[in-house]
């Protein structure tokens, strides 16, 4: 196999989970994605990293933004702030449609690539994880956030286990 065949094999890879859902589905996925993906964006340009937040989407084409308390956040251990954050989702999930919770990551096995996880799920039994890997590159006086090619896998269902 060449890189190039390996590389559409990746992209396939990492497209296919848009075959399993219905075309309303993506788009409300790909939305919450380009949210997080704006979020990261401003954070980094204004302070050089980003804490982990979610992203919903409700039932009425409406998308908020939720965090954990600024103040709280060096209390917690990492896995608290994210199961708080998916206790919120949970408290929400009888309105949404989507949920998107990001959480920074330096990759151990692409030399320590920083990069955004989001743990993405769909009202239509759709659960991923989506990595994407990012720098930041300083021209001209201002700051720029290059965001690399997602990395799709299935993940297991952390918010809408029964369809209802």
């Amino acid at each position: 196999m060449t890189r190039a065949d390996a590389a559409r094999a990746r992209v396939d890879h990492d497209n296919a989970w848009r075959q399993w859902v219905s075309d309303f589905a993506v788009e409300t996925v790909d939305t919450a994605l380009s949210h997080v993906q704006a979020v990261v964006e401003e954070q980094v340009r204004q302070y050089g990293a980003f804490p982990a937040f979610l992203v919903t989407g409700a039932k009425d084409g409406e998308f908020e933004l939720d965090s954990v308390d600024p103040s709280r956040v060096n209390d917690l251990a990492p896995q608290d702030v994210l199961a708080e954050l998916r206790d919120i989702a949970r408290e929400k999930a009888s309105g949404l449609l989507v949920a998107a919770l990001a959480y920074p990551a330096t990759l151990p096995d692409r030399s320590g690539a920083t990069a955004v996880i989001v743990e993405v799920a769909h009202r239509e039994r759709l659960s991923l994880e989506v990595i994407q890997e990012y720098n930041v590159v300083e021209a001209k006086g201002r700051t720029f956030v290059n965001f690399g090619d997602p990395h799709t896998d299935r993940a297991d269902p952390w918010l809408f286990a029964v369809r209802d």
